[in-house]
């Protein structure tokens, strides 16, 4: 009797980055400052969730990588100007369906579906 035999060859290997970090005390709560730019627009027409993608920075490199809760405000143009702080859903990471070599941060606002920031953000506004 012959048994069919799969032979195992080693995953090709990807220029894939580092395996995630878990955080710890050292690395929260994170706190972020920095301004909108443009993104690969994947998150809202692909998935059906917009994000705001952050302008890379050195210190994304000591982020730990996941998806985190939070929340999250845009800064407002001017002091006579309101902001409303939302509850936010945080990617740090590489985007490893994508093959990104860069790590990204990208937060998306958690709003009422009436609300004007859950479906978009501005290039320039600084969250």
């Amino acid at each position: 009797h012959h048994q069919n035999q799969n032979k195992h060859t080693a995953p090709h290997k990807l220029n894939m980055p580092p395996p995630p970090q878990p955080p710890t005390p050292k690395t929260l709560p994170i706190r972020l400052i920095s301004k909108v730019i443009h993104g690969y627009k994947r998150g809202s027409t692909e998935l059906g969730v917009p994000t705001a993608n952050l302008s890379p920075s050195p210190s994304f490199a000591a982020l730990p990588t996941g998806v985190y809760y939070g929340f999250a405000r845009v800064v407002p143009s001017s002091p006579s100007s309101s902001s409303t702080t939302y509850k936010t859903a945080l990617s740090i990471g590489y985007n490893p369906h994508y093959a990104n070599t860069e790590k990204t941060v990208e937060p998306h606002f958690i709003a009422a579906p009436t609300d004007p920031r859950r479906r978009s953000s501005r290039c320039g506004e600084t969250i």
